[in-house]
């Protein structure tokens, strides 16, 4: 397909290639959508507004010019300063991205200044050009900051740098996306108000759209990193109207089906951190507006929960004989969902908790077969005979799958959407059922709570990542950890006295002290009393 190079949002002559249920398709203008949609069918559209998220500034501790592209958050709160992001070296989105030099090497803890903000390396996330970054500051200074002297992302296929005004659909509202949701590009206020004119409903989800390449293969794997959404009540009693009146959920952009997929359709804060492609279960959405994509994206991966492989590659086929365009100023796909039940080979669809797995990848209880292997959450071993929890994924690093090996109560803290998934499929009288669901039920309310790692006598120099202050040596320091594609990384410290800044929660005391099982009675004893303490003086 031929890249689209000018940042033109509705161009006239857009088009639109529809695949029905069954595979079948037709060439349309995109103008033209609301003719493929039904009296009583609900369209959800991202309304995230993109922010400025590439950010040019200097490595301090070598001098060295870098180019940060915010791509995470953990949550939609502005307070939260804590943010992923690919770092360059020196350059510009003029370079491909796969062209552009690694940063400087980093040490942790190194401050970086980007603009008129100053920031700190807090760790890595699995590859060197992937970091924690924590502003310092106050988040009105902060996000000030971001408006003044940040600029769109932007890829060198596009003719000239990108204004602000571009990357924002007409529907945005909060400015929490990294790059923009562009299957909304496609919309304006008269094609909502055709869809209204047709008996269509419209609603809106808002989710933290990530970027959509890092310039390395290895990390481009990895894509979507997790991506924080808010799904309003009104959405959920939209979708409930829907799905009374026999209507479909049409999701405008991959954005919005991993929000609904994740959520099941509840309301509420949550972060999508699933992959969806052929193998997953559709809960909630019935087709998806999408940009075009080449089978190399995760985008296109996505497409394949709604349709198989074949009709996909006929698609393909159309899309590059026809000169359609591609990327976020391209042209279009509405993709229906093939017919689900057992007279279609597939998984009836269904109401579940979080993501949906593939019949091939269910989690497992099992007692241990050995005893060698060690938990992933607390990294004790596991008893010859004892009950383990196996996570079961896709193997990031080639065919096939993996699986996760813990502690049952572990992988509650730190995995809890894969343990409720286990536990509602588990035949059978579970030991111990009620405390996994009630602790992994608190993981899942409270996003940060599977960071905890334990705590510890503070040993060297580290700053809290919530008040940024140092860490006394000698003081409780509670460990932090992020997750990411089956591998736990460090992300640094806080002092106990912020914990509940941090976790926003005051139910940080049973987590906290499993996972600090290697202290000695007495110190446990310590650090209960001084967990209890700064709660009670919360």
């Amino acid at each position: 397909m031929i890249a689209a190079r000018r940042p033109i949002q509705r161009r006239l002559d857009a088009r639109l290639l529809v695949i029905d249920e069954r595979g079948a398709m037709t060439e349309a203008a995109r103008s033209r959508l609301a003719d493929f949609l039904q009296r009583g069918d609900l369209v959800v559209a991202n309304d995230a507004a993109t922010l400025p998220a590439s950010l040019r500034g200097v490595h301090l501790a070598s001098g060295a010019a870098i180019e940060a592209r915010l791509a995470g958050r953990a949550s939609l709160a502005p307070r939260d300063l804590e943010f992923a992001a690919v770092v360059f070296g020196a350059g510009d989105w003029r370079t491909r991205t796969e062209d552009r030099p690694l940063p400087p090497p980093f040490a942790l803890g190194d401050r970086v200044a980007l603009g008129p903000l100053n920031a700190r390396i807090e760790g890595w996330l699995g590859h060197r050009r992937l970091v924690a970054l924590a502003f310092e500051g106050d988040p009105d200074s902060v996000w000030a900051g971001i408006a003044r002297h940040g600029r769109p992302v932007q890829y060198a296929y596009v003719d000239g740098p990108l204004a602000l005004w571009d990357v924002w659909a007409p529907i945005a509202a909060l400015p929490v996306a990294f790059e923009p949701p562009s299957a909304g590009f496609a919309l304006d206020w008269s094609v909502l108000q055709t869809l209204r004119a047709r008996g269509a409903e419209f609603a809106t989800i808002t989710l933290a759209a990530g970027i959509s390449s890092t310039g390395d293969a290895a990390l481009d794997a990895r894509l979507p990193f997790d991506e924080p959404y808010r799904i309003p009540p009104t959405t959920v009693a939209a979708i409930a109207r829907t799905r009374a009146r026999g209507g479909r959920i049409i999701a405008v952009g991959t954005t919005v089906v991993r929000a609904l997929e994740h959520s099941a359709g509840r309301a509420g804060d949550g972060v999508a951190d699933q992959r969806l492609g052929a193998g997953t279960r559709l809960c909630v959405c019935d087709a998806i507006l999408s940009g075009t994509h080449t089978p190399q994206e995760s985008h296109y991966q996505l497409l394949r929960a709604f349709q198989d492989d074949g009709v996909l590659a006929r698609a393909a086929t159309t899309l590059e004989n026809s000169g359609y365009l591609t990327h976020e100023f391209g042209d279009s796909v509405l993709v229906f969902a093939r017919p689900r039940g057992a007279d279609a080979g597939d998984f009836p669809r269904r109401r579940a908790f979080g993501p949906a797995y593939s019949r091939s990848m269910a989690h497992v209880f099992e007692p241990a077969a050995s005893g060698r292997s060690r938990c992933r959450g607390c990294g004790r071993a596991l008893a010859r005979g004892e009950i383990r929890f196996g996570e079961r994924l896709p193997n990031p690093y080639g065919e096939g799958e993996m699986t996760l090996w813990f502690h049952p109560l572990c992988a509650a803290y730190k995995r809890p959407e894969p343990m409720l998934e286990a536990l509602a499929q588990a035949h059978g009288d579970q030991p111990d059922r009620a405390a996994l669901e009630r602790a992994a039920q608190a993981s899942v309310a409270n996003a940060r709570l599977p960071r905890i790692d334990g705590a510890e006598r503070a040993k060297g120099q580290a700053n809290c990542r919530q008040c940024h202050e140092p860490i006394p040596r000698g003081d409780w320091r509670i460990r932090l950890v992020s997750y990411d594609e089956g591998q736990f990384s460090p992300l640094g410290f806080i002092h106990v006295s912020c914990a509940h800044l941090y976790f926003e929660t005051t139910a940080i005391v049973e987590p906290l002290m499993h996972f600090s099982a290697a202290l000695s009675d007495p110190e446990r004893e310590a650090l209960r009393a001084t967990i209890e303490r700064a709660m009670r003086s919360s």
